[in-house]
């Protein structure tokens, strides 16, 4: 990502290059509520008179309002974690948009499939809140997995889903090594958002070695007999009572009442 800020006093251009992958994935520094106020003071700038032109998919002219609001403006879009895809608004020429042009149209089926997600989601937070002794069994487990294999840019779904945590209270930390991971926590519950390195990071080959290893010799292992062995095996079945059967000596436990939500 390029920055250029030009001055009206002078014709001295400041530029900020990014070095690759910089801003890929990039974890503001500070609480969450710092992108919020991040945008607020850039909005602020904008009406002082500093203006945005995009020259690029990865470049930004900016002009207007004095050399030290230019600077200011600069600072702040390094610091913003989503800088890398921000896109001026050829509307109002603000980044971010200030005009009415609203959020991009989302597709009805995944309004809808987001919906019965949260509302599961909901009735999953009812259900431990009535059955606090259940969470003994998720103090280790307190998190779902997100694969992007359907995702057809793996890095943008990636921003995409850190820009949201991050906007609604979330940490954020990347691990992994054959996957990158996202990891988005509220506390101790969350989710791992992931998708295959290959698909997230460039491959950059900066040297070479040489390595020696041991394996077992083929021909010597070509040349080994097999010989046949008869052994006694078990045959078993899996028989499972219902679980919500009463164990001997006890009442069965009722079935739910109509309209009653099975915990």
């Amino acid at each position: 990502m390029t920055i250029t800020t030009v001055p009206p006093e002078t014709e001295m251009e400041r530029t900020r290059v990014f070095a690759p992958g910089e801003l890929d994935l990039l974890l503001a520094d500070g609480p969450p509520g710092d992108v919020t106020a991040i945008r607020a003071r850039l909005a602020e700038l904008h009406d002082a008179g500093v203006r945005v032109t995009q020259t690029g998919p990865a470049a930004m002219v900016i002009t207007g309002g004095g050399e030290h609001r230019q600077r200011e403006y600069s600072t702040l879009l390094d610091r913003l974690t989503d800088v890398e895809s921000a896109v001026v608004c050829p509307t109002c020429g603000r980044l971010p948009c200030g005009c009415m042009s609203g959020p991009p149209t989302v597709d009805p089926e995944l309004v809808t499939l987001a919906q019965g997600h949260a509302a599961g989601l909901r009735a999953m937070a009812d259900m431990l809140d009535a059955h606090p002794e259940l969470a003994e069994a998720m103090r280790y487990s307190t998190y779902l997995n997100v694969g992007l294999a359907f995702a057809e840019d793996k890095r943008a779904a990636l921003a995409a889903w850190i820009r949201a945590a991050k906007a609604h209270g979330a940490t954020v930390k990347k691990s992994g090594d054959k996957y990158v991971t996202v990891e988005l926590r509220w506390g101790r519950i969350g989710f791992d958002v992931f998708a295959s390195r290959e698909q997230v990071c460039e491959r950059v080959v900066t040297g070479t070695e040489t390595v020696t290893t041991s394996v077992p010799d083929p021909d010597a292992l070509a040349a080994v007999p097999t010989v046949e062995v008869t052994e006694t095996v078990e045959t078993v079945e899996w028989r499972c009572t219902p679980l919500l059967a009463a164990p001997e000596g006890r009442e069965p436990i009722p079935a739910p009442s109509t309209g009653q939500r099975v915990a």
